[in-house]
């Protein structure tokens, strides 16, 4: 005897409802791990202006005025054309995170941070 073929039953696969709580679930996932990615980046960023700031008042005045002095000599106050620009700007962006740094030391900054035009 045959065994009878039955249609398969409604109603037993993956709903709408499941379906959309697995996008929920991803979506909620995704948004978490988008914020933990971001805060990590900004400690990471600040991490080494919140080590000068924390550094003894005398250790960073000291560190403050050594690159100062760099930035003016070899630096000096334009671009330098001697090889030592990326060395220049990287001190710039460094003497900036300085409570020191006043509107002089900024300017003088700025001036190895922007790009030259050609």
């Amino acid at each position: 005897m045959a065994t009878p073929v039955t249609a398969p039953s409604v109603g037993h696969g993956p709903s709408s409802t499941d379906s959309r709580s697995n996008y929920v679930a991803t979506a909620i996932v995704l948004v978490i791990v988008a914020v933990f990615t971001s805060v990590v980046w900004v400690w990471n960023r600040t991490a080494e202006q919140r080590a000068i700031r924390h550094l003894p008042a005398e250790e960073r005045r000291a560190l403050f005025d050594r690159t100062l002095r760099t930035l003016k000599d070899p630096c000096g106050a334009g671009k330098p054309t001697n090889g030592l620009e990326t060395f220049c700007r990287e001190q710039a962006e460094f003497i900036l995170q300085f409570p020191e740094c006043d509107a002089a030391c900024t300017a003088l900054a700025r001036g190895h941070l922007t790009t030259p035009s050609r």
